[in-house]
């Protein structure tokens, strides 16, 4: 009689140290996911959570709308590959209520500010802040002050000045 074979037992596969680092990482990713959904589930209900959520709400809105308000399409006019502005009693004003309870905007946050940038990279000259003033207090007669910066994706700021609504320089702005 023939000897029958022995069955082997089936090899164990081993799980890849990519795959093993996947999947710990997509429970890792969906545990965070739950716990941040349900902290702002939390949040959102309360009081305070309600007027953080409507803050953001309005700052976002004013920021999306900054390429189409007043001022911005002669500042493009003028040599700004994209212009923007904002007002930023509406876009702070929030935000400091949120923080202070109610407390005034502080007086150095009471500004419009009207945004000149550049592509990241781009070597293409820009307007300075002194000649946009004109063209800005011109477009936008206003009596609040504003500010213009002009800059270049990514940070790099060539200029951020103040001006008054009539566009006479105040001062250089550090932040």
């Amino acid at each position: 009689m023939t000897p029958q074979p022995t069955p082997q037992a089936p090899q164990k596969t081993k799980m890849s140290g990519s795959l093993v680092a996947l999947t710990v990482f997509g429970v890792v990713g969906s545990l965070f996911c739950l716990c941040t959904g349900v902290a702002l589930a939390v949040a959102g209900t309360s009081e305070y959570g309600k007027q953080f959520v409507s803050v953001l709400s309005r700052s976002t809105r004013a920021i999306a709308e900054g390429g189409d308000a007043p001022g911005a399409k002669e500042l493009q006019a003028a040599g700004c590959p994209a212009a923007s502005v904002m007002d930023m009693r509406e876009l702070m004003g929030g935000l400091v209520n949120l923080v202070t309870d109610g407390g005034p905007l502080p007086q150095e946050d009471d500004y419009l500010s009207a945004q000149c940038v550049a592509p990241a990279g781009s070597t293409m000259k820009l307007p300075t802040c002194e000649a946009l003033a004109p063209i800005y207090a011109k477009a936008v007669p206003s009596q609040r002050d504003f500010v213009i910066l002009v800059g270049r994706e990514g940070g790099e700021v060539e200029c951020r000045k103040k001006f008054t609504g009539d566009g006479e320089f105040i001062k250089d702005v550090e932040r």
